[in-house]
């Protein structure tokens, strides 16, 4: 399987490539390329954060810098309360790696392009999906180069939202972007905090994941400073699993139970961000109960089986 990730990092999307880190470690995925996107903070942090995790996992992905605004002109928001200002909590103080190329939306999907058609092309998406909506004014027949898209993103009720009252915060970035991406007659399965919201790490599986690997290790430390914000802003000490359930699902896509339907997109006024079913569009495949159990599980052989160099 090829893979191509989108990502705003972010603790959840770092957790995330850990988890794909395991995976290429195993032979079952080959990590194309690593591109970021402005979101949980500017796009100054997210691509500096690609630069610093794809080297601190020595993984051998190219690294881009796509969009650092959204489509529709807005100021993009953050989320620094829930991740640090520099998006993963300062573990970055002091890194020098070299930052991402900037990268036009013809040079994206020309990362595309490249994946061989002999094996799965999968576009795995957890930011705001600016991005992945500019690759489709380049290429509107996107579909062709990737056998599989997966995007972290919005909720149908349970949560309503995390960003706003009605709207998960990657929907909510730029809610524009996702309308194009829904209507866009992708093969994708879309992941939605209904899910992600019942798979939780906390501190005391960090102090799991440090016993096997004889120390403190990145992966280790970013559960606790995710735990460690989460305490401050909502008062109790955990990690919530959006992102790695994710790309976790690329490999284990049974973890998850899906519903098929067309999903609208509300663009502006108080409801912006909010993700609906029904109306006009084609279906998307959108991932409504979980097995949380069996994911935290899988989610820690995988993160336990990162190397820390």
């Amino acid at each position: 399987m090829q893979v191509v990730f989108d990502c705003d990092p972010g603790i959840d999307d770092a957790l995330a490539l850990a988890v794909l880190t395991s995976f290429v470690r195993a032979g079952e995925v080959d990590l194309a390329a690593v591109v970021a996107t402005g979101g949980n903070v500017g796009l100054e942090h997210t691509a500096a954060n690609v630069a610093f995790l794809t080297q601190r996992l020595a993984l051998p992905a190219a690294t881009r810098a796509g969009a650092a605004e959204p489509l529709g002109g807005r100021s993009p928001g953050d989320a620094a309360a829930v991740h640090g200002s520099d998006g993963i909590g300062g573990l970055r103080e002091g890194d020098a790696a070299p930052l991402p190329e900037p990268a036009t939306p013809a040079e994206l999907v020309g990362l595309l392009a490249a994946l061989s058609p002999v094996e799965p092309r999968v576009l795995l998406a957890t930011g705001p999906l600016t991005n992945v909506a500019t690759m489709l004014e380049v290429e509107p027949d996107l579909a062709r180069l990737v056998d599989r898209v997966v995007v972290m993103g919005g909720a149908f009720g349970d949560p309503a939202g995390n960003a706003t009252p009605h709207a998960e915060f990657n929907i909510w970035v730029d809610p524009e972007a996702a309308a194009v991406v829904f209507a866009a007659g992708l093969p994708l399965t879309l992941v939605p905090l209904d899910v992600t919201t019942k798979v939780v790490l906390r501190p005391s599986d960090a102090d799991e994941l440090d016993v096997g690997a004889g120390g403190a290790s990145l992966v280790s430390r970013l559960i606790r400073v995710g735990s460690d914000l989460y305490l401050e802003l909502l008062g109790a000490a955990f990690c919530e699993m959006h992102d790695p359930l994710a790309a976790a699902l690329l490999l284990r896509p049974e973890l998850v139970t899906t519903t098929r339907g067309a999903v609208q997109v509300a663009i502006g006024g108080v409801e912006r961000g909010r993700t609906t079913f029904g109306g006009d569009g084609p279906p998307i495949d959108v991932a409504l109960a979980v097995d949380a159990s069996t994911a935290r599980d899988v989610l820690m052989d995988a993160l336990a089986a990162v190397p820390d160099p």
